[in-house]
């Protein structure tokens, strides 16, 4: 698997973590260029300051995606089941 490729993994929950294993190559060079957009957003956003000790936190962070970025190459995403 390369940067850019779409994969499938499964997923399990334990206490406060997520492990992804098993991971399946669902479509090749999918999205080429989504680390480095992914990257250029990170660099134009606002630092998000670090949960003080102790306490539980938890941030969302919206990203607003540009179409003709981060549109796959081939269409739509589409599920595989």
């Amino acid at each position: 698997m390369e940067p850019g490729d779409l994969v499938q993994f499964d997923v399990r929950a334990d206490r406060n973590m997520r492990m992804a294993s098993s991971p399946r190559l669902v479509s090749s060079d999918e999205y080429p260029t989504l680390a480095h957009d992914l990257k250029q957003a990170g660099m134009q956003s606002a630092p998000v300051p670090a949960p003080q000790a102790g306490r539980a936190s938890a941030k969302i962070v919206a990203f607003e995606p540009k179409p003709a970025t981060l549109a796959p190459k081939h269409g739509p995403a589409r599920r595989v089941v």
